[in-house]
């Protein structure tokens, strides 16, 4: 859905089910969006303005993995300035709902994802919030559009602890070879996880990791014995294992769940070595908490 770039603030999508290219929802997100964007233009908040997104999500089995909110200033890796925002919206009650009131709906969604980052994100430097949240709720009132009542069929959560996995510089197999499926480890794991608090120091763990030939003699000098670990100033940890392609190649989707679960275990044990560790963060109950979704993970995979 495209917006007026003549505005001073366009960068602005509402979107219902964003994986979804068509929603029965879209003329409301595009009236919706319009509303915003023409409060946003009503007022002056300076020229640090990011591009803001804001997803809902109806689904009769709540996926909460797909609740990962992003707030993110640096263009760094190639990743945009923006701030995404997501919720469920009860399933049942939106699907029994006018059109009306599915659009009021919406526009109070809208404020309560602003307060929720408010409230639990980090909020850019030049960026007046607060008063995009004050004058954006008069407005609501203003228009007879405000309704707290909506509330309670918003499902967040907030602050959530997260699992990505990421690739790092070798993948030494072909995707063929790989029988399991990493974004679906994360939407399990994720599943599990959001809702246990390990400390407040990490919010987010990345497992970077490296497949190839240990014995390949080119290959010798990109094994790395220490691993180092990095810890972010976002609650956010790094951690890193190698795998030895070998181990992976020709074995069934158990065995490669299996090896892939011990050098997760490997990676998290190293972080009693850390240097410079993360002061509230149990890691021990965290290596248990990923030992035992793994076992899990691997019996449904047999």
């Amino acid at each position: 859905m495209e917006n007026n770039t003549s505005l001073r603030y366009y960068s602005v999508f509402v979107k219902y089910n964003p994986s979804i290219q068509y929603s029965k929802f879209d003329e409301i997100t595009k009236n919706v969006q319009n509303y915003f964007l023409k409060f946003l233009n009503e007022n002056d908040y300076g020229d640090n303005l990011i591009p803001m997104s804001f997803y809902f999500l109806t689904e009769k089995e709540i996926d909460f993995n797909k609740q990962d909110d992003v707030i993110s200033t640096s263009t760094y890796l190639g990743i945009s300035k923006n701030a995404r925002l997501s919720v469920h919206i009860n399933y049942d009650y939106i699907n029994s709902i006018p059109e009306d009131i599915q659009y009021k709906l919406t526009l109070n969604g809208i404020l309560y994802l602003l307060n929720c980052w408010n409230e639990n994100l980090k909020i850019p430097k030049g960026t007046p919030l607060e008063d995009i949240i004050i004058n954006y709720k008069n407005k609501l009132e203003n228009d007879n559009l405000l309704d707290e009542s909506f509330i309670p069929n918003f499902i967040k959560i907030n602050n959530p602890f997260r699992f990505y996995f990421m690739r790092n510089y070798f993948y030494g197999l072909k995707d063929k070879h790989i029988l399991f499926d990493t974004n679906d480890i994360e939407k399990y794991l994720n599943n599990n996880l959001y809702n246990i608090n390990f400390g407040n120091s990490i919010r987010e763990v990345f497992l970077s990791y490296d497949i190839f030939d240990f014995d390949n003699p080119g290959h010798k000098q990109y094994i790395d014995d220490e691993k180092e670990y990095k810890y972010g100033k976002n609650k956010d940890l790094c951690i890193m294992e190698q795998y030895d392609k070998k181990l992976f190649y020709q074995k069934t989707k158990y065995e490669q769940i299996a090896y892939l679960h011990k050098g997760m275990l490997k990676s998290i044990e190293r972080i009693e070595q850390m240097k410079r560790k993360p002061k509230n963060f149990n890691h021990e109950w965290f290596y248990k908490t990923i030992d035992k979704l793994m076992k899990e993970y691997e019996e449904n995979n047999k």
